[in-house]
């Protein structure tokens, strides 16, 4: 949670990027970390053991 508002504030203030920009890119890589999280975490384990 604390890194993408450190992100955020790095982005907007030291690098002069519009705040659309910033969070636009913020969002991108939030996005990108649930993907990485579903594909390490798998399919199997989201849904539960299977049931016999």
């Amino acid at each position: 949670m604390i890194l993408p508002a450190y992100l955020n504030y790095e982005l907007f203030h030291r690098l002069n990027l519009d705040i659309t920009v910033s969070m636009s890119i913020s969002l991108t890589s939030f996005a990108l970390g649930i993907l990485i999280f579903i594909l390490v975490v798998g399919k199997e384990r989201i849904e539960g053991p299977k049931k016999q």
